[in-house]
């Protein structure tokens, strides 16, 4: 018995290859190790060309494709043992066209909602951000105001306390000066 790395060394593939082989072409038991172990024979068969099994849907519409160049059509009956029904032969190509292209307008519109749900989320977002902006110069503002008011209330105290001979030191253009400032922050 083979392992899948002794199946591929001998058919000349990769252990992948093998893999998709597994249940189509070869058909392994699993010992108690839950390694798969192939028959010699079966390898052996395939490995002659004498492989079992019916070519996959995308190779026999490249057959079909290759014969209907040559001007023939691949005949079913060369398949041995396989009674080979494709789908396409069963079904009106206008309807497969048909449904089709509602399958992609259906993804179409979902894809359009999804970028207009997205859209609209990322616009709700920019005027939260932009309000909270808003709202946080207004704080700003207002605190700068309460300070500026502080401060004046402080600079009229100190005036107030001060004595003559103080304020004759600032002198009238100095008071004049103050007074200036007191209005410009209100």
């Amino acid at each position: 018995m083979l392992t899948r790395a002794g199946v591929a060394k001998r058919l000349g593939k990769s252990i992948a290859t093998v893999r998709r082989m597994e249940g189509v072409e070869l058909h392994p038991s699993v010992d108690t190790r839950g390694v798969r172990r192939f028959n010699p024979e079966e390898v052996e068969r395939i490995a002659r060309g004498e492989g079992g099994g019916r070519p996959k849907p995308h190779r026999i519409a490249a057959l079909r494709a290759h014969k209907r160049d040559e001007g023939s059509f691949l005949d079913q009956s060369a398949w041995p043992g396989e009674d080979y029904d494709a789908p396409l032969e069963r079904e009106d190509p206008t309807a497969l066209l048909v449904e089709a292209r509602a399958f992609r307008e259906t993804i179409r519109r979902e894809n359009e909602a999804l970028r207009e749900r997205h859209r609209s989320g990322a616009v709700q977002q920019e005027e939260e951000r932009r309000a909270a902006l808003e709202r946080r110069r207004k704080e700003e503002r207002e605190a700068a105001a309460a300070e500026k008011e502080a401060l004046a209330a402080e600079m009229l105290e100190t005036l107030e306390s001060a004595s003559d001979r103080e304020l004759a030191a600032i002198g009238e253009d100095g008071l004049q000066e103050l007074i200036d400032l007191l209005e410009d922050d209100e």
